[in-house]
């Protein structure tokens, strides 16, 4: 874990101001679920006080607290939620193979919803269904 966020922290406290651009591929690497709910809150600070940043994650723990900050940026009554993300200052985009290379899916990002997790989702159920399967075949 040190060695993932080293980088970024000194770069944060000695190169980049706001305005500048840092990209952070996979952030949630060798990062426990409550360190990536973390990491993804310093991130919207960050985000707020005017640096722009490039993300690439796998995470749904990532995207989540991302998505609750969106929400949060467009409910009212969310005042005790420090961490808020104005919808319109985030950009999603799927990256996806195909046969003939890398195809670039735009996603939306609803203020009242977030950015869409459908490809975690998906693999989230099929987890799921197997487990059921596995345990009634077990109890059968």
């Amino acid at each position: 874990m040190v060695s993932e966020l080293a980088p970024v922290v000194l770069s944060l406290r000695h190169r980049l101001s706001p305005g500048d651009f840092l990209l952070i591929e996979e952030p949630e690497a060798h990062l426990h679920p409550a360190a990536q709910v973390a990491f993804a809150k310093c991130i919207v600070r960050l985000v707020n006080r005017g640096l722009r940043i490039g993300i690439t994650t796998h995470s749904e723990f990532f995207l989540q607290q991302l998505n609750n900050a969106i929400m949060a940026g467009s409910a009212d009554g969310t005042d005790k939620l420090s961490e808020q993300l104005d919808a319109s200052s985030v950009g999603a985009y799927f990256f996806e193979p195909t046969d003939s290379g890398t195809s670039v899916v735009g996603l939306p990002v609803d203020p009242k919803e977030g950015i869409p997790e459908a490809s975690f989702s998906s693999v989230s159920e099929q987890l799921y269904n197997e487990a059921v399967y596995l345990d009634r075949s077990l109890r059968a």
